[in-house]
């Protein structure tokens, strides 16, 4: 017959492996994780078993040690359980709570819908700062019920470094911002000492726009989910353009464009007008090229690309009228001959108010 001591042992060995399986991978699987935790219920369940069945078998005072066994377990169950009455505080109505569980509920819904239901393919969504019921496990878990291709959510919590999150920013397609003033940010963590900065540098950043804003779950304070732009959104190729190709991993180059020739013009699909400001990434396979930017026959600017295949990023300020704005790229130099008349590849191209 096999000794309690074994048994248990072999309990806690089954326990410890299965731990380790499921820390091993760097990418944490939710799923996974519900495995895990209903086979150590099980396993708990049945060292409990063993345990009261060892103090039963003593003639001595074993009904005395199950008593206190139970009670034990008991006093560790109500230590993690809040009662209904727990919430209530100043006079607050005792619904408060439940009201305020399904507000996070719905948001957490809500930036899935949003995120998994965008043009991106893979999504990958940066939160500079986190709350306890909105952070990157939660809706890397949201995206993976979706069926959101190989998307997942990080953060930053523990950096205060204000470069990290920026180069955050760079790796995601989307970002959630909390309001500085949410009563639930845990203001303990260093990332939520740099949130007004990177809250100003995506306001301003030309490759993100807002895509939804929510009111919070507490507070009149809100939510938003920033989306990155297309590389060419809200632009039409009239003439001078080969069709968007890409993306090229294996290049590391993302959706990208060729003009051919000596020009080349676009039409944005809207621009509020006023103060603006053109901005575009390209290389040219032709030494010391000079792009001309035109806004209704007039120059307004130029760029230069010195070396061959060196993507440089550029930005014209600009007068827009309102409308469908037209911008002609007159090109300094072209080549026939040189790869069925590619004169310059571009990245992106933007049309911002300054």
């Amino acid at each position: 017959m096999v000794s309690d001591s074994t048994r248990i042992a072999s309990i806690a060995a089954v326990a410890l492996v299965a731990y380790v399986l499921v820390s091993i991978p760097a990418q944490k699987s939710p799923f996974l994780g519900i495995v895990f935790s209903c086979l150590f219920l099980f396993l708990f369940i049945t060292a409990a078993a063993i345990i009261l069945e060892w103090c039963a078998r003593r003639t001595r005072g074993g009904s005395a040690l199950q008593a206190a066994f139970c009670a034990g377990l008991l006093a560790v169950a109500l230590s993690c359980f809040q009662l209904h009455w727990y919430y209530r505080s100043g006079g607050s109505h005792v619904a408060e709570a439940p009201a305020i569980s399904e507000r996070r509920f719905a948001l957490i819904q809500t930036m899935g819908e949003k995120i998994s239901t965008s043009k991106h393919d893979a999504p990958r969504v940066f939160l500079p700062a986190i709350t306890n019921y909105l952070n990157a496990d939660i809706l890397t878990f949201e995206l993976m019920k979706r069926r959101k291709g190989n998307s997942w959510a990080f953060d930053a919590h523990r950096s205060g470094d204000h470069s990290l999150h920026l180069s955050s920013v760079e790796q995601a397609t989307h970002v959630v911002l909390f309001d500085t003033a949410d009563p639930e940010l845990l203001q303990r963590l260093p990332s939520t000492a740099v949130l007004p900065m990177i809250v100003q540098a995506l306001q301003d950043h030309p490759s993100f726009r807002l895509l939804a804003k929510s009111p919070a779950a507490t507070g009149p304070s809100t939510i938003a989910l920033f989306e990155r732009r297309d590389a060419f959104d809200g632009v039409e190729a009239l003439s001078g353009f080969l069709p968007l190709e890409g993306p090229y991993p294996q290049w590391n180059l993302p959706r990208v464009r060729w003009a051919l020739g000596e020009e080349a013009r676009i039409r944005f699909s809207e621009a509020e007008g006023g103060a603006s400001r053109l901005t575009f990434r390209a290389h040219s396979p032709l030494a010391n090229q000079v792009i001309t930017v035109l806004s209704d026959g007039v120059a307004a600017g130029s760029c230069s690309l010195p070396q061959v295949g060196q993507a440089v990023d550029c930005a014209i300020d600009l007068s827009m009228a309102s409308g469908k704005p037209e911008i002609m790229f007159r090109f300094a130099r072209a080549d026939p001959s040189l790869d069925g008349g590619r004169t310059v590849l571009f990245y992106g191209i933007a049309l911002t108010r300054r």
